[in-house]
């Protein structure tokens, strides 16, 4: 999103929590408070952003919606990354890949990997947070009895 566009969003997402809030829809209420979270992340409002992922969440495992509860973590994690809590960026990140993991959502999965990996890099620097990875990885491989990805 770009400034002008992040704005629009925000204003968007906002007017439709409001309408959702009232319905009574606390699943319609969390997707608009989670696209409100996006919004205000690429209008680099930081703090806005995760206390808006954060309500998301809660909202989210009120109703047991795990896809958006996921996805709500990785808003999480991206905002805790942008304030520099890299520690607590790389628990979200990693509770979001094992949900994804767990429902078989593999491309909400690679995506929380991808975070993972910024949030070790954060945390540990570039060669000791790549150890990291690998490690996580080649656990990862283990779990699911892939040990052709394993070996590696």
């Amino acid at each position: 999103l770009t400034l002008g566009s992040a704005a629009e969003a925000l204003k968007v997402a906002t007017e439709a929590e409001g309408l959702l809030q009232r319905d009574g829809s606390k699943e319609g209420e969390g997707s608009a408070v989670l696209a409100a979270a996006v919004a205000r992340l690429a209008a680099d409002d930081r703090k806005g952003s995760l206390q808006s992922a954060l309500r998301a969440l809660d909202l989210f495992r009120a109703v047991g919606e795990r896809q958006m509860e996921a996805s709500a973590l990785s808003t999480v994690a991206n905002a805790r990354l942008s304030l520099g809590e890299a520690s607590a960026a790389l628990s979200a990140a990693k509770e979001a890949q094992n949900i994804f993991q767990q429902i078989g959502d593999r491309e909400g999965e690679a995506a929380a990997e991808l975070t993972v990996t910024d949030a070790y890099i954060a945390r540990d620097g570039v060669s000791k947070g790549r150890q990291a990875v690998a490690g996580d990885g080649a656990a990862r491989c283990k779990e699911r009895g892939d040990q052709l990805g394993h070996a590696q």
